[in-house]
Parts: structure tokens; sequence; C-alpha cells
């Protein structure tokens, strides 16, 4: 397909992800991209850590709390990465509750 983008070596893990991401940096694995989808309560600390160790270019990260997403993108911040765009999605109608994906990329 003219245009198309050709996946090559996907992993898709469902995890923990500060141990999913502990374990993948010990092992090596650099991937291009990671999608983390945390509880209201955010990441842990050591999730950005593993995230940083690994060199991970880009990070699409879903948030239901904007508390929670400030604190850690402020957190990724001093890591060297840039929130460049964020979209409010709806998925609760008629309810408050509204998911922000953002998308993160390291500073180069």
């Amino acid at each position: 397909m003219p245009g198309a983008t050709v996946l090559r070596m996907q992993n898709f893990l469902c995890a923990d992800a500060a141990g999913a991401a502990t374990q993948l940096a010990s092992q090596g694995v650099r991937p291009d991209v990671a999608i983390v989808d945390p509880p209201r309560k955010g990441c842990a600390p050591e999730v950005f850590a593993a995230i940083d160790k690994m060199g991970i270019e880009r990070l699409v990260y879903v948030s239901c709390d904007p508390a929670t997403l400030a604190r850690d993108l402020a957190l990724l911040a001093t890591m060297g990465y840039t929130a460049r765009r964020a979209c409010g999605v709806d998925l609760f109608p008629r309810t408050p509750h509204v998911e922000t994906v953002v998308l993160v990329e390291r500073d180069d």
C-alpha cells in the first residue's frame, strides 16, 4: 500500500508497567514507542526510569486524571521529554470523565 507503514517485530505486553519496564530495560530492549495507560494514580517513577534507560524516543500516555498527568509530564520533562500533542477523548458520554492521550517525545 502506498504510504502505509510496515510494523516489524512488534511485541505487546499486558503486565504491571513498573515490573515489565524494568525487566525489558534489564534485557537491553529498545522499543521505538511505548504506550502507557496507568490507573488514576499515574505511573510509578520506576516506569519512567526504565523508559529513560531504554532510550525510548516516543511515548503515548493515556490518562484519566489531569492532576497525575501533569505530575508525570513534569517528571518526564526533567528527563528530556516534551509533550508534543494532546487530545481529549470522551469515552464516557454524559459524565465529567475524559481520557487524555498525549504524544511525548524525547528532545534531541
